[in-house]
């Protein structure tokens, strides 16, 4: 799809390559300082090779070859998992990171950006940032995201839909031609469609179709994904179309990746035996929290993902701020635009079983 190499705004498509890193670069192409946001609070604080440089320049060379060889390493091993090409496979600390250098590729003054509301709160900001306007898409009664709707609000000035599937917070999921039928059109609007595919470790092959796939078949659709795992940060992952991937791995020098946190990752893609335990462990647990939580009178939505939502209606509020003092870590859902309800994350079983316990007591106070 030649038409994707037009997305590229034109000075990104003008800069020379250039591995500098630091405030002159975001300059050049045509944003500045304040245009970069920070990483999700959960992430490691990353020292940059410039300021590894200022130490000693032969230890930020260093560094660079083991990174670009880390690197490497970790994109042919996505490769082979997905049966992509490498050079399709892009790198970075998170989604948001790796959207924050999408958008900088992307987008311009006044573009269109439609996804489903209620939906990710970073993605509306981050859009603004870069001077384009987020158009809300409401979600179904069932909370699934409408994507029948998108074409009605699609204009000359849309470049962008983004989707989720899971979608978060509510975990519910896309079907296959729904999908297909849906990033085909988006195509044939010469419109890139994002799939956010975060939580995509626990969906179910045989009702929704995994994002490497529908990579496979549409050129217009970038896929975000994740690498899970209990003991470091998630590393996230993309699959782009070539005429985007080139332009990205240039731009994104701006946020280097720690080659440390890229070798854990390659470590733990490849014991596939672990991690799909892992994944299974977190599906039984959320299962049998989602039943314990029926049990005691919650109702929950079914998902698809690693986290369950909870209605809990007039007692949503008070639970939230009750567990919160108990130090039960959960989220407010009023913060998603779903007042009445909880996202409940599905951790280990004494994790859950220590949440269920400080809940039973919390409902017990309310009513």
């Amino acid at each position: 799809m030649f038409w994707l190499k037009d997305l590229v705004r034109e000075k990104v498509r003008n800069l020379e390559e250039d591995n500098t890193i630091g405030e002159r670069s975001l300059t050049d192409t045509g944003y500045g300082p304040s245009s970069a946001i920070s990483m999700a609070a959960f992430m490691n604080q990353l020292s940059s090779l410039e300021e590894a440089g200022k130490v000693q320049v032969h230890r930020a060379e260093t560094e660079l070859q083991t990174l670009d060889q880390a690197t490497g390493k970790l994109k042919q091993t996505l490769g082979r998992r997905f049966g992509l090409s490498s050079s399709e496979i892009v790198l970075g600390s998170s989604t948001l990171d790796i959207l924050r250098n999408l958008f900088l590729c992307t987008l311009e003054k006044n573009d269109e950006v439609l996804c489903s509301y209620p939906g990710r709160k970073d993605l509306p900001y981050l859009v603004k940032v870069f001077g384009a306007q987020i158009m809300d898409i409401p979600l179904a009664s069932d909370l699934s995201e409408e994507l029948h709707l998108f074409s009605k609000f699609l204009s000359e000035r849309t470049k962008i839909v983004f989707i989720s599937n899971p979608h978060f917070p509510t975990g519910t999921i896309s079907k296959r031609e729904e999908l297909l039928s849906f990033i085909r059109e988006m195509g044939n609007h010469r419109v890139l469609t994002i799939l956010d595919e975060s939580f995509s470790d626990f969906l179910d092959p045989t009702i929704t179709v995994p994002g490497h796939e529908l990579f496979r078949q549409a050129g217009n659709l970038v896929v975000l994904r994740t690498i899970l795992a209990l003991d470091i940060p998630c590393l996230a992952f993309g699959f782009f179309p070539r005429a985007l991937a080139g332009i990205y791995d240039r731009i994104a020098h701006l946020f280097p990746l720690s080659s440390r946190d890229i070798l854990d990752s390659s470590r733990i893609i490849n014991n596939e035996r672990i991690y799909l335990k892992y994944v299974d462990d977190l599906k039984e647990e959320r299962k049998r929290l989602a039943h314990r939580l029926e049990m005691m009178g919650c109702k929950t939505l079914s998902s698809h993902a690693s986290f369950l939502l909870v209605k809990l209606k007039d007692h949503a509020e008070k639970t939230y701020r009750s567990l919160y003092n108990d130090g039960i870590s959960i989220i407010n859902g009023k913060d998603f635009q779903l007042s009445g309800h909880l996202i409940i994350p599905v951790r280990s079983s004494e994790q859950n079983e220590r949440f269920l316990v400080a809940l039973k007591k919390v409902l017990k106070d309310v009513d």
